[in-house]
């Protein structure tokens, strides 16, 4: 169900990142949003690069100021384009992958075998393959995955790293997190259970294989969790298994990652937990879980991803056609819906809107704003205060960085190639009608500024062997970087012959 303005804390500036311009104009990261339009059209997204950085900072220096043996993996589900992933790469973040497309652009990018992190229920035998050879720790799903995963290392006379995934049974107390999305519960499909003891017999097992390394434990419980109690739970439930581990099997482990899921900062909310708020409630129980088993230095890891990202973005949309049906709310339509932001009409996320060319306008008028989709579910605000909308306004959604144009423009969560599509024909005979995406297909649009891509190349420590094909015009290892609008006309006149 959306959220009205009712549920929704009025605008907030946030210094001269958010604010409005002298000309009453919604200002992001100090540029003028209806300049933006004008020069690009909508929709629009818009991305800070200094927003993005800023945050992972936070989150870095805020838990090694309590914690020095932390660590932060990205979660590239959250936002995979290239350009952010180059910008965090530059930060030193690690990355968390979590299907094809993802670990196909941690290959583009370089990302050395230490700071890649492999996760998924349903890896197939390539990427574990490629995981293997990458070095990457790849988080182990299941008992089944593990036999794969020592069958595929004994292949070639590797040693997989791994962690194993177990499900902590944590449910989180925040009610706003959507039941799709609590990840740690037992009837989830992510994990291996710790309550029934099967996490321990996986555990025991990979003792017995003898191509497998395993440095760690990890846990997801949710997203976005909103309060700090669940991850205290899950913190003291992971370190009291950890240390079942070192008592009942030996197991030194290097590390415990208790994963991502952390609040998205919408702007819209308040009473969010802050970085240091999650950072306090983390590792007391990490520090006293240590102190307690006797576990030594151990590393914490952590994987953020829309906490990050979340804020780093808004969405312009332009207003079109409006009516007002006798007795009830307002129609406003808008040039992008579903389409552009899928999780504003699924109400899993409310996005705060604003009239960004009337931001000092009175709100007289309470409307539905819906997208040009042909289907009643497009909508993506509804009982909405605004300034009387007419034809040409501009809105921006706000805080729209996460889980948005990545799942709508790189294959959803884990990035996964659409398939291709045959027809049947009247002989009985099956013709392909559609070809399937690569993973290459779902970057072949993201372009790196020069200057990002540098840095993000700086260091190579595996071969890129992926197979990108002639559409993208790249050749092995080669990342897309700016090109000329006559290069793209060039390339989409090739993509119809």
């Amino acid at each position: 169900m959306l959220s009205g303005d009712s549920e929704i804390k009025p605008f907030r500036p946030v210094g001269n990142f958010l604010r409005v311009n002298d000309e009453g104009h919604l200002a992001f990261d100090e540029l003028d949003t209806t300049a933006l339009a004008r020069k690009y059209g909508t929709p629009l997204y818009v991305v800070s690069e200094r927003r993005i950085r800023e945050n992972f900072q936070k989150w870095v220096s805020t838990f090694r100021s309590k914690y020095p043996r932390t660590r932060v993996f990205y979660a590239l589900k959250a936002n995979s384009l290239l350009a952010t992933c180059a910008i965090l790469k530059q930060e030193g973040a690690g990355f968390e992958v979590g299907g094809p497309g993802e670990l196909h652009i941690a290959k583009l990018l370089g990302v050395c075998r230490e700071d890649l992190i492999l996760n998924g229920n349903n890896k197939s035998r390539k990427d574990l393959a490629s995981a293997i050879e990458i070095g990457a720790t790849i988080n182990v799903d299941s008992i089944e995955e593990l036999k794969t995963i020592q069958n595929e290392a004994e292949k070639v006379g590797a040693t997989a790293r791994i962690a194993f995934r177990v499900n902590p049974d944590v449910r989180p107390e925040d009610e706003s997190v959507h039941p799709e999305l609590w990840t740690g519960i037992r009837e989830s499909k992510f994990g291996i259970d710790i309550a029934s003891g099967q996490a321990l017999d996986a555990c025991r097992m990979s003792l017995r294989m003898r191509n497998l390394n395993v440095t760690g434990i990890h846990t997801h419980i949710g997203s976005p969790v909103e309060d700090t109690a669940s991850y205290q739970e899950a913190a003291e439930r992971i370190m009291t298994f950890a240390g079942r581990l070192k008592k009942e099997l030996g197991m030194d482990l290097k590390f415990v990652n208790l994963g991502g899921g952390f609040a998205i900062p919408f702007n819209h909310k308040i009473g969010l937990p802050s970085v240091e708020e999650y950072a306090e409630a983390i590792i007391t129980v990490v520090k006293r879980g240590i102190a307690n088993f006797g576990l030594g230095e151990m590393e914490l890891f952590l994987e953020p991803g829309g906490a990050i990202v979340g804020d780093s973005t808004i969405l312009l949309l332009r207003v079109g056609m409006t009516k007002e049906p006798p007795g009830l709310s307002k129609w406003v339509a808008v040039d992008g819906g579903a389409n552009v932001i899928l999780r504003a009409s699924q109400g899993w996320y409310t996005f705060q809107i604003v009239a960004a060319n009337r931001m000092l306008d009175n709100k007289s008028e309470t409307v539905n704003i819906a997208g040009p989709l042909c289907y009643s579910g497009d909508i993506i605000g509804r009982e909405r205060n605004m300034p009387r909308l007419i034809e040409g306004d501009l809105l921006a959604l706000l805080d729209a960085g996460a889980y948005t144009f990545a799942y709508e423009f790189h294959g959803g969560a884990g990035s996964y190639p659409l398939p291709p599509i045959i027809l049947i024909n009247s002989q009985g005979e099956s013709e392909l009608v559609r070809k399937g995406e690569t993973v290459a297909d779902l970057i072949i649009r993201d372009t790196i500024p020069r200057r990002l891509l540098a840095v993000s190349l700086m260091r190579e420590p595996f071969t890129v062997g992926m197979s990108t094909g002639k559409r993208s015009g790249m050749s092995t290892g080669q990342i897309p970087h700016e090109r000329r609008p006559e290069q793209h006309h060039s390339q989409a006149k090739k993509n119809l012959r």
